[in-house]
């Protein structure tokens, strides 16, 4: 099953075949963010990550998952019926089977809610389209008010609603934090990171160091430690095959064809992407100097 709009997009946009996963899944978080708006959750809430860069800063990359910073003092017990109120919305829309699984027992800043959405309810059983919405344990340092986009020919129910998210400036500061931090079983590097990145300091974004040095206070995180990991992973984007081949299969998956055609497929775009990471991490080696104890907030 495809959503009846993601076939409208793809009969005007015959070259976004093979995204209709994407889109479909960017199409349902108008409908999450809505249910966490109608349900008084957002205010609790700031939006963050990759799909608040695309729904209130207009981003160039599709994404498909929701993050949040939900505050010092989050807790996913605060949000109890949050799994309920989600599933009930989509489902009443749509007439589907939606599930959305409640987080496990949270062992470090994050909390997740599985949701899951049949494609074809004549099938049960089969494939799922599949959304995280995940809410962290921090405190946005500065948060903004936008107003929210649609990309795509349908009444959205949040287009023009203003919700509480990050600024370009701080959304660059968590950027570099995960490039230096994220751990993952396979992959180190983010690829979704190093684009964001490179498009950030494109648009002349500045990393603000006070910001980042409370951020790292909020994680926990010594200085030193993150700048060793940033220059060591600087190095891995620098002399690491791997990781090239790495962003490229993965932004395959959320660049649209023409402007893939510019970027991914232009022999040049790697080392626009390898300057631009060299660019924010040099504003960090100004800090090498500095007292290593951030600053408390």
């Amino acid at each position: 099953m495809i959503l009846p709009i993601v076939q409208s997009v793809l009969q005007q946009n015959p070259e976004y075949s093979g995204f209709e996963n994407v889109i479909e899944k960017e199409i349902f978080h108008h409908d999450i963010i809505s249910a966490l708006h109608q349900s008084g959750f957002l205010e609790n809430l700031t939006f963050i990550g990759g799909t608040s860069l695309r729904m209130c800063h207009g981003w160039n990359r599709l994404s498909e998952d929701l993050d949040f910073n939900g505050g010092m003092d989050f807790t996913p017990e605060k949000f109890s019926s949050l799994a309920n109120i989600v599933s009930d919305a989509l489902s009443k829309k749509y007439m589907l089977d939606i599930s959305v699984a409640q987080p496990k027992p949270m062992k470090g800043d994050t909390a997740t809610w599985r949701v899951s959405i049949e494609k074809n309810a004549a099938k049960p059983g089969g494939a799922k389209q599949k959304i995280h919405i995940d809410i962290c344990r921090y405190e946005t340092i500065n948060p903004i008010m936008k107003t929210t986009m649609n990309f795509y020919p349908f009444k959205s129910p949040i287009e023009g609603l203003p919700i509480p998210c990050q600024s370009l400036d701080e959304i660059l500061v968590d950027k570099i934090i995960a490039f230096a931090m994220r751990e993952y079983s396979n992959r180190v590097i983010k690829p979704r990171d190093l684009w964001d990145i490179t498009f950030l300091n494109n648009r002349h974004v500045q990393l603000d160091n006070n910001v980042l040095m409370q951020k790292l206070l909020q994680r926990g995180v010594p200085f030193d430690v993150f700048f060793d990991r940033t220059i060591s992973n600087l190095n891995g984007v620098n002399v690491n095959e791997e990781i090239k081949l790495d962003f490229h299969r993965e932004m395959s998956r959320f660049v649209l064809p023409e402007l893939a055609k510019n970027t991914l497929e232009n022999a040049h775009f790697w080392g626009v992407v390898k300057n631009a990471v060299a660019e924010v991490v040099s504003s960090i080696k100004n800090l090498n100097d500095a007292p290593k104890t951030p600053p408390e907030i």
